[in-house]
């Protein structure tokens, strides 16, 4: 029997060539689609689940409130937080804290030198929470001991070849590090994969940084320069339970230990506990240690996941649909004959199976050839292990499974249901009304998908490009920013000026200026303690070291009050929202007010250093000569020949430390990467449903129209013209569109608003954004039925009649 069931299958899908060509392309592209942006959404939730406690482990965060509103949010507490929650918790079980000692830096080993970034101090409990293998060194003792340094695997080959690193003295050149004080590789730690958030370059011992502040730090609420993290008990007691009572034992603490100094404010603070598993994908929060994720773009990517499996599966429906209407007086003959019902259901299920095994093999073939290049086109790199996040795949393989047996139900059941006395007497079927409801059901679900998606591409371009070419309030052109030297010991009182004076000799150098960031970086010093005039002042300002001329190079406008003429201290130039926030009516009212951090002499307009993303926080600006980064100027054209003048006499100046540098105006753009991506894969996807929804349509148009033969032969032969001919084929479908438009357009305004809300500045909802895409499907659905409906127009007529 199931041989018979084959070969009769066999029989089937070869007489139907066109309309099993489609299906299985349909099918191949929309699984094929789908396993990429699951494997690419599997990636992004996968982030820090490999670490073997990671369901218990959390990182404790601090928000700043104001009058009830949060008004910043940062990974960064005071490391008081950590001890505080451990010795009231006997629940938590290990506690580690972090601190960045520099954003980057030079490991250097005789002869052989290794650029790194984030160095961070950990303390020994570091490896007792994440799950990070050693490769060498003692687990109990490689971070215990002040100046002993891990690294990782590949920098351990790279400075030291083959040879045990375990023992050896290395220098460490960074911001807060001038290589004068040796450092003893006590570990060396595997590279670290891709999908976590933790990036260490190398992990210092945080005993160090005793040897520097010593312990006046350890009971302060307020020096908030620490990451920390927490790993709770596995027992009976349930986690959210542990965690919620963690949360409140140390916000009563902090409560207890600051209200005094709160009396007095409007702000105060308080901490959560955030699961470590979703730190990847929340926004909203500073001083990461490395970008966030969209949890957004995920949502928006998984949807177009489904609706490409939905709408080939729709076309695979109504295609089936279409056969069954050729195949009725086949279904009413085997019938009579004495083929039962569950017989007829076994044969279209064995159809179904079929056709969805060969798109499997061709989706699979798809994802081989071409599943590396559409990763690294969209610079992603794949997580295929899903023991990490089983959830999502489970949940992906149950949809797929439970979308494939609603199809295959629904045609063995209701083919198999065809009544033969009807079917032979006039080829027709007391379901044939159901079914075409049915169908025209699902072309405007179809339709509906597509426009709302052509509608979504149309919005993310746009708010992509507005925020490309928005204006910063900052001129970037020809900027190209260095990295400060690294190697060596160079004292930090001169080296800038050094710089500045001998690159200023160079033709074609108009200026250079220092700085701690450079623009689209975020500004991770804050101070939530200002006093105007001895008076407490409510919020959190963002402090950033710059040079006297910065605000010159960057073109960067003085609304009031001076600029700086030499590094101090004891002066600041704030920006519109700190004035604003300090409480002054008028900009020129800041200029000689004191603060208690220095006197305001200056104004400068608000100006976007952080990007669109991000709204414009209140800054203030201290002039210093110890920076991070140089900013040069240029004045020519000729780039090639300034940038091998400028590394010459960077070399000459600072021997053995690399010249590193980029122009800044593609460093500002490189914030936007992320949003890139995401719009390149939306925009490649939803093309791809467009085209899966057309492809069907075609076909299921194409019989539709070729039923109707005859009918235009009569209807030609009493002069109808070619173009009223089209019409009346194309109205229909038309109409059908038309509904899916209508249908679609207050979605997409819901789901676009929650999206743009996203960014701190973004485009409005404009009308026209609607049109223009609902003007492209209509277009799109005329070209495809009428290309058709003209081909069958032009038939001649005495040819028409003779088809049945």
């Amino acid at each position: 029997m199931f041989r018979h069931y084959l070969i009769l299958t066999k029989r089937i899908l070869m007489r139907n060539k066109f309309f099993s060509l489609i299906n299985v392309c349909g099918l191949s592209l929309a699984l094929a689609s789908a396993f990429f942006i699951f494997t690419y959404i599997n990636t992004e939730l996968s982030y820090d689940r490999f670490h073997q406690n990671a369901s218990s482990i959390f990182r404790v965060n601090i928000l700043f409130e104001n009058e009830g509103q949060v008004q910043n949010k940062s990974a960064r507490v005071s490391p008081f937080v950590g001890t505080v929650l451990k010795e009231n918790n006997p629940s938590i079980e290990e506690m580690t804290k972090m601190v960045i000692l520099g954003p980057d830096g030079i490991l250097s080993y005789e002869d052989n030198s290794a650029a790194i970034r984030n160095i961070l101090l950990a303390d020994q409990s570091f490896f007792n929470i994440f799950s990070f293998p050693i490769k060498a060194g003692n687990p109990e003792t490689v971070l215990s001991k002040p100046f002993t340094i891990m690294i990782s695997a590949s920098i351990a080959k790279q400075l030291f070849g083959e040879e045990s690193p375990i023992g050896k003295t290395i220098q460490v050149n960074a911001r807060n590090l001038d290589g004068s004080a040796p450092f003893e590789v006590s570990g060396v730690f595997e590279d670290l994969p891709t999908n976590t958030h933790l990036t260490p370059g190398v992990l210092i011992a945080y005993p160090t940084l005793f040897e520097f502040v010593g312990h006046r730090f350890d009971e302060s609420w307020e020096w908030n320069e620490t990451y920390t993290y927490v790993k709770f008990t596995k027992d009976i007691t349930a986690l959210n339970e542990k965690v919620d009572k963690a949360t409140s034992a140390l916000n009563l603490a902090a409560k207890q230990a600051n209200e005094s100094k709160w009396e007095s404010k409007q702000t105060t603070w308080y901490y959560d506990l955030q699961a470590i598993s979703s730190i990847h994908l929340q926004s909203g929060i500073s001083h990461e240690i490395s970008p966030s994720g969209s949890k957004a773009s995920i949502w928006f990517l998984g949807a177009i996941a489904v609706f490409i499996l939905i709408i080939a599966y729709i076309n695979y429906v109504n295609l089936s649909i279409v056969k069954s209407l050729k195949r009725m007086k086949e279904v009413g003959i085997r019938k009579v004959v004495g083929a039962s019902r569950i017989q007829l259901f076994f044969q279209f299920l064995m159809e179904t199976g079929i056709i969805n095994a060969l798109s499997f093999v061709f989706a699979g073939v798809l994802v081989y050839l071409f599943g590396n290049k559409l990763y690294s086109y969209f610079d992603i790199i794949p997580i295929v292990d899903f023991s990490g996040a089983i959830q999502f795949p489970i949940i992906a393989i149950i949809f797929f499974l439970a979308l494939l047996f609603a199809c295959s139900l629904y045609l063995g059941l209701i083919i198999s249901d065809y009544k033969p006395a009807a079917i032979l007497k006039n080829g027709k079927s007391s379901t044939d009304g159901s079914k075409g409801n049915f169908k025209t059901g699902l072309i405007v679900l179809q339709f509906s998908a597509s426009t709302l998606f052509i509608i979504a591409t149309f919005f993310i371009y746009s708010q992509l490009q507005y925020m490309r070419s928005a204006d910063t309030g900052m001129n970037l052109e020809k900027i190209m920013v260095i990295n400060t030297p690294k190697v060596g010991d160079y004292s930090y009182n001169n080296y800038y000026t050094q710089f500045k004076t001998e690159a200023e000799k160079l033709a074609q150098i108009k200026s250079v200026a220092g700085a701690g960031l450079v623009p689209g970086e975020e500004i991770f010093m804050y101070n939530d303690q200002m006093q105007l005039n001895n008076q407490s002042v409510e919020g959190v300002f963002k402090t950033m070291h710059i040079s006297a001329n910065y605000f010159d190079q960057y073109n960067i406008s003085l609304l009031a009050g001076n600029s700086f003429n030499n590094p101090s201290r004891s002066n600041q130039i704030i920006n519109e929202t700190a004035a604003k926030l300090l409480g002054f009516k008028q900009i020129e009212e800041a200029v000689g007010a004191n603060t208690s951090i220095g006197t305001i002499i200056g104004v400068v307009a608000d100006h976007h250093h952080e990007g669109l993303k991000a709204a414009i926080s209140p800054t203030i600006y201290t002039c210093t000569s110890y920076f991070n980064f140089y900013s040069i100027k240029l004045n020519t054209n000729q780039l090639q020949t300034a940038i091998a003048n400028v590394e010459a006499m960077y070399k000459k100046l600072f021997p053995g430390s690399p010249f590193k540098w980029v122009f800044v105006d593609e460093l500002y753009q490189r914030q936007y990467e992320a949003e890139e991506r995401f719009a390149n894969m939306f925009v490649f996807f939803s093309s791809l449903v467009i085209f899966i929804s057309c492809l069907g349509f075609l076909a299921l148009t194409g019989y539709s129209i070729s039923r109707r033969t005859k009918e235009i032969g009569i209807r030609k032969t009493f002069g109808a013209s070619n173009l009223q001919i089209m019409l009346m084929l194309t109205g229909k479908y038309i109409r059908y569109i038309l509904i899916a438009i209508v249908l679609a357009i207050p979605v997409a305004n819901y789901l676009l608003g929650e999206w743009l809300n996203n960014y701190a500045y973004h485009i409005e909802l404009n009308w026209l954004l609607f049109a223009l895409p609902s003007i492209l499907v209509v277009s799109i659905a005329i070209i495809t039925i009428g290309l058709q409906s003209i081909s069958a127009a032009n038939i001649n007529p005495a040819e028409s009649m003779r088809i049945e």
